[in-house]
């Protein structure tokens, strides 16, 4: 028992603290207002491209998983270091105006923490286990990426089947990637730490997203929070469903997709919207462009047309070809790894 606290207490620093710390130096860097859920949502999404930009360059040249450790850890340190150094940081509050808003936030956050009891106890295992965590198992084991047939447990010369989706969509690098900077096992890791902490990213995403709709308006947004839960819990009617996916395994690339990568491209599309001059929020989503690549194939292909035909639309309505370019730049990561994936296939 006393030798699993040094992993807990290391756990705590690097899904909780750090996700905000690295999330502040990127909003910093990019003029955005910083607040703690924000950075904390952006910081995954900056360690998910940058895990997408050094990893798929080293499964291609079948180099050793501890250089993605290596250079991802040094990289995330020195962005933190960097942010620390400029202060860049910011904290709020919810402001409540009324009793009214008070007790809606509450209810909000009673959900939220009935959400995270239900995806505990609903959390599913199936066969795509034998894609994610077992690639995760080896990648770890062996100290390569995506160079073991999952199902016998040898090496292989060249990435097959499967395995080739995840050349250009590495999502097990990260699963391992947690696993060996924690020393927590990954199937612990994909279905127990992932599992809690990607849902309390999602939830933070409507959060964020709320804003947008209500903006000040605390007791709106915790009531659209709150419904959207809600939805989600009682839209666990299949297996196929995405409510499901988020629920019971969203630790799964594709349900990340889904869940937290579909709704971000919304938001931040909304910001451009609002803001066509702020080019932060241009670079904000080219990163998660990048990260919903890491996520899943899947991932590729819908941040390519979603942004690709916002664009579009956005360009006719600002009658301004900058925000069609502005925009269109965001999936060409999409587009570089989509052919990459086609020329390994």
């Amino acid at each position: 028992m006393l030798n699993a606290v040094p992993s807990l207490i290391l756990a705590i620093i690097i899904f909780g603290v750090a996700p905000v710390l690295l999330g502040n130096t990127i909003c910093g860097m990019l003029g955005i207002d910083i607040k703690v859920s924000r950075s904390y949502v952006t910081g995954y999404i900056g360690l998910w491209a940058l895990l997408q930009l050094i990893t798929v360059p080293l499964v291609l040249l079948k180099q050793n998983f501890m250089i993605v450790v290596v250079t991802v850890s040094v990289a995330v340190i020195a962005l933190i270091i960097y942010g620390i150094k400029k202060k860049y940081y910011g904290f709020s509050i919810p402001e409540f105006k009324d009793t009214g808003s008070k007790i809606a936030f509450a209810i909000m956050c009673l959900a939220i923490l009935a959400l995270l009891v239900v995806t505990a106890i609903m959390q599913h295992t199936d066969a795509d286990d034998s894609r994610f965590v077992v690639n995760a198992v080896d990648i770890v084991r062996t100290n390569k990426m995506f160079l073991t047939n999952p199902a016998t447990g040898e090496s292989i010369p060249i990435w097959e089947g499967e395995l080739v989706k995840d050349v250009t969509s590495p999502w097990a690098v990260f699963i391992a990637y947690c696993s060996k900077i924690t020393d927590i096992h990954p199937t612990i890791m994909a279905h127990t730490v992932l599992q809690l902490v990607l849902t309390f990213i999602m939830c933070l995403v409507y959060w964020m997203l709320s804003e947008v709709f209500f903006k000040d308006d605390t007791s709106g947004r915790s009531i659209f929070v709150s419904l959207v839960l809600l939805i989600t819990v009682y839209g666990s009617y299949s297996v196929y469903s995405a409510e499901t996916f988020a629920i019971a395994r969203i630790w799964q690339g594709k349900a990340v997709v889904a869940s937290i990568g579909i709704p971000l491209i919304f938001m931040i599309c909304m910001w451009i919207y609002d803001d066509i001059k702020h080019r932060g929020n241009y670079v904000l989503l080219v990163l998660n462009t990048m990260a919903m690549c890491h996520m899943s194939g899947m991932g590729i292909i819908v941040s390519v047309i979603m942004t690709g035909c916002m664009g579009f639309v956005y360009g006719i309505a600002k009658k301004n070809i900058k925000v069609f370019l502005g925009m269109i730049i965001s999936v060409v990561p999409g587009v570089v790894y989509y052919l990459v994936n086609v020329l390994v296939g």
